[in-house]
């Protein structure tokens, strides 16, 4: 089954934020790693469930799952699966606090 992949608003905002963030210092290397990680978005269109549950998963009332990116996986997109659609909620770096109920729409 193939799953559509819809990125929120927030999660778009979040990921041209880091790309902002990291082409302060290295502007072609933001390049690759926004192409890069919307790649690895779109791959989950073949199989998000091979992704693993994020660790905010059991305080949410829907399942949440999250792709980790990055050479150190640092950075992760939080996502649910809804039918036939994958959603990224949000784009967070690893290093920031766990996800909580009021952030999301």
């Amino acid at each position: 089954m193939t799953f559509q992949v819809a990125i929120s608003v927030r999660a778009a905002h979040e990921l041209r934020a880091a790309t902002r963030w990291i082409a302060r210092d290295n502007p072609q290397a933001a390049e690759r790693w926004f192409h890069g990680f919307t790649d690895a978005i779109q791959s989950l269109s073949e199989n998000p469930r091979s992704c693993g549950y994020a660790q905010e998963h059991g305080r949410f009332p829907f399942e949440l799952r999250q792709l980790l990116y990055g050479r150190r996986k640092t950075y992760r997109a939080v996502f649910t699966i809804e039918a036939d659609a994958v959603v990224i909620l949000t784009i967070r770096h690893s290093a920031r606090r766990n996800l909580r109920r009021s952030e999301l729409p």
